[in-house]
């Protein structure tokens, strides 16, 4: 199938010549062509024909993988200047030492696309993902020696194991063949139900709450729990507001409300950066 993609020579706010071999296009997430999954390909700075390939995915559900590229593990650090947005070198990049690949998903998301067949559940959106995947490993084969690995974070406590059992069945099944070594997960959603439970657990064992609030918590649980278990297989937006009002609370009453606290309750100052970077990210692209 056609694949749309091609070389990034260069990028705004970054002022000279990219260190690596960098593709960026779009893959077809479907046998029609009519979906397509926007990918970006950073080789490693260290030895592209052996080191690993790891694909980078972004939780969400519904958060574009760029956030990934431009703030957390990818080549780029997104600053602002007396110049504007500028684009510096993220010493910690994961393609340091492996080939970084990027994909925004479901269709839809960032800067993927679709026609009728939209990605309605995560069933649907896994075999697009598969399917975008396997269009790469066609056009690029020399990548699909390599050790292969899938890492992600939040709602890819979904995404990362439902895309690892469609590989490994497509190998069974006897499809060209994608090496998968290992996959990783930080911070995952996996069972809103279970972790929910854990919230309060967690505030008072570590003196962010007391008895009272405690138990303000398990009442805001069971009305959480109780929403869920009405809402069948897909949770509803009600729902998730429901459940959102555990953590609300208790960010609120431990006075941890603010962008870094609530990640490690060990900084007790306000850090605005991650609200700069969403905004700075939002803008640049």
């Amino acid at each position: 199938m056609a694949i749309n993609a091609g070389p990034v020579k260069d990028l705004p706010g970054y002022h000279r010549a990219a260190g690596e071999r960098q593709i960026a296009g779009h893959l077809p997430a479907t046998a029609a062509g009519s979906e397509q999954l926007f990918f970006w390909l950073f080789e490693s700075r260290r030895d592209p024909a052996r080191d690993p390939l790891v694909l980078w995915l972004n939780g969400g559900p519904g958060a574009s993988s760029l956030f990934g590229v431009l703030v957390e593990n990818g080549p780029y650090q997104i600053a602002r200047d007396s110049n504007g947005l500028q684009l510096i070198d993220n010493p910690y990049s994961w393609n340091q030492q492996a080939n970084y690949l990027i994909i925004d998903q479901p269709v839809g998301v960032g800067y993927s696309f679709g026609g009728d067949a939209s990605a309605l559940n995560e069933t649907i959106s896994t075999e697009q993902l598969y399917f975008g995947l396997q269009q790469f490993f066609q056009r690029w084969p020399e990548y699909r020696a390599l050790d292969f690995y899938i890492f992600s974070e939040s709602f890819g406590g979904h995404y990362v194991p439902r895309l690892a059992t469609a590989v490994l069945a497509g190998n069974q099944r006897g499809e060209p063949a994608i090496n998968l070594r290992g996959i990783g997960i930080g911070n995952g959603w996996v069972d809103p139900l279970l972790q929910q439970s854990t919230y309060g657990d967690y505030a008072y064992s570590h003196g962010l709450i007391g008895p009272h609030q405690r138990r303000e918590v398990d009442t805001l649980y069971a009305e959480c729990k109780a929403a869920i278990e009405a809402s069948g297989p897909v949770i509803s937006r009600q729902t998730n507001r429901i459940c959102e009002r555990i953590e609300s609370y208790i960010l609120q009453v431990s006075g941890i409300d603010d962008p870094l606290k609530k990640f490690d309750i060990r900084f007790s100052t306000t850090y605005d950066d991650a609200e700069n970077e969403l905004q700075w990210m939002s803008e640049y692209l």
